[in-house]
């Protein structure tokens, strides 16, 4: 999300489909089931450059929906948790393009995250809780709530802040979205 934020889509992609690449040689079913989630990542990264539409965001949501079935059929905490925050990414990308229909994937996008939320909390899955807290501050800067984005930001750089934690990419998000909201005002 980082690199894309920073317009490296090409480069953001590459990565994206290099881990692809490293799950798809998996043969136990937790690694097999980053395949969609990875699938999904690269669905809304090519959304994110430009080069997609209304059938790449289902296509992404297809491949959301099946990493959580993997998840939950694989019973593999780390991989399920990953793709509830997968998913809620996928509603807020969709909740940006398409308007008319925002008011349903921001409340589709907030389930998936809650989920992701409490399944990162129960384990300590801390990169994790930095990323909901990232993608919670998208959704409220696309509702022109800076006060909840600002939040949001806070405590994904708490966490990041954490020595425990040191989480570089969610601190770079949080403190994108900062700025960009900063330089509107």
């Amino acid at each position: 999300d980082w690199l894309a934020r920073r317009g490296q889509f090409k480069r953001a992609r590459s990565v994206a489909e290099k881990n692809l690449d490293t799950a798809v040689g998996a043969s136990d079913l937790p690694g097999q089931a980053y395949i969609p989630a990875g699938q999904a990542l690269i669905e809304r990264l090519a959304w994110a450059a430009g080069d997609a539409d209304r059938k790449t965001l289902d296509e992404m949501e297809a491949f959301a929906v099946r990493a959580l079935e993997l998840g939950r059929r694989c019973g593999h905490h780390y991989y399920l948790t990953e793709a509830f925050l997968e998913a809620g990414r996928c509603a807020a990308a969709r909740a940006g393009y398409e308007p008319e229909r925002r008011a349903e994937h921001v409340r589709r996008a907030e389930r998936y995250l809650a989920e992701a939320k409490s399944r990162a909390d129960y384990a300590g899955y801390r990169i994790i809780d930095a990323d909901i807290h990232v993608t919670r501050a998208e959704l409220a800067k696309l509702a022109g709530d800076t006060a909840k984005m600002r939040k949001h930001c806070a405590a994904a750089l708490e966490i990041c802040d954490d020595p425990t934690c040191g989480y570089a990419w969610a601190r770079q998000d949080a403190n994108a979205l900062l700025a960009d909201t900063d330089a509107q005002a």
